[in-house]
């Protein structure tokens, strides 16, 4: 008979494997064309800040420099009101229209307010290669926006496009996350986790994936339960607050949430009648997840 305790070190090691080979990547399509700005809705706060009289119109968050849009005039903080002679009112449908079918060399006609200057610009649209649309992320991350600081730091921890740095990374994810952007806090948290681009810190993992859990990530609610549940670094132990979390993460069918529960059931010694669920549940996230659930599922059975 298989003893319980190696059945849960099998348990954990494989659930630390599949956490260790997942990694997120920048989805980069080298076949479609690039403006080379970031557009965001416009609020009564940044208009106020622009000293626009109005939120009316897309603000340019950034403008990535030596890319279309820059070599056009556009910089960060202008807003956009007209885009081909059609109002422009929202961010992404606007972003939507500028992907719709566009080819290298066509060109979009804008009419920008800078402050209270108005004025027009036309942008063609260009296609890069994987290099170059790493470089434009770089340079709108270089230019405060938290959008891009994300990916630039997904970029630079996997070495897509620019060299690996790990370090540059980390720094990257806390620029955006000092500005609230729930990603970013997210793998800053993953990176205190696991000390990779900086010092290990639970209790900065704990914090940072806190505040990504707050804004409804799912994957945060999950990492900071089970600091919580595992007590690392001299953190209180708190299973009634880690329960909480895996619990609300798991109903937006997160997987490591479905795990961390049932092996919290386990462990505590609760038969976990839903293991063929939480299985199912799993089966889209790869077959070393799969293969956690069914020894989940099976622990109590085959283990005496």
């Amino acid at each position: 008979m298989v003893s319980r305790n190696v059945l849960r070190l099998l348990f954990l090691s494989l659930l630390l494997i599949s956490a260790a080979i997942s990694s997120a990547q920048v989805n980069i399509d080298t076949e479609r064309t690039y403006l080379g700005m970031t557009l965001v809705d416009l609020d009564e706060e940044t208009a106020e800040r622009l000293n626009l009289p109005a939120p009316i119109g897309v603000w340019v968050r950034s403008a990535a420099e030596g890319y279309p849009a820059h070599e056009a005039g556009i910089r960060p903080g202008d807003v956009v009101f007209l885009h081909n002679g059609v109002a422009a009112t929202n961010a992404r449908e606007l972003i939507a229209e500028l992907q719709n079918d566009r080819k290298a060399g066509d060109t979009e006609k804008f009419n920008l307010f800078r402050g209270e200057k108005e004025f027009k610009a036309e942008v063609t649209h260009r296609k890069l290669n994987l290099e170059e649309v790493a470089k434009m992320i770089l340079s709108m991350a270089d230019q405060g926006d938290p959008q891009q600081q994300n990916l630039a730091g997904i970029l630079c921890h996997n070495g897509q496009g620019v060299e690996k740095d790990l370090t540059m990374a980390a720094g990257y994810f806390r620029q955006a996350a000092r500005q609230g952007f729930g990603a970013a806090q997210e793998n800053l948290a993953r990176r205190y986790y696991t000390g990779q681009g900086v010092e290990q810190d639970y209790q900065k993992a704990l914090d940072w994936y806190s505040k990504a859990a707050e804004q409804g990530f799912p994957q945060a609610q999950t990492g900071a339960g089970w600091i919580l549940y595992k007590g690392f670094g001299g953190i209180t132990k708190d299973w009634d607050r880690a329960k909480e979390l895996f619990t609300i993460a798991a109903e937006k069918d997160e997987p490591y949430a479905l795990m961390d529960l049932g092996l919290m059931l386990f462990m505590a010694g609760v038969g976990v009648g839903a293991g063929g669920g939480i299985v199912a549940a799993l089966a889209r996230s790869g077959p070393v997840i799969v293969l956690c659930g069914v020894l989940v599922t099976l622990l109590p059975v085959v283990s005496g």
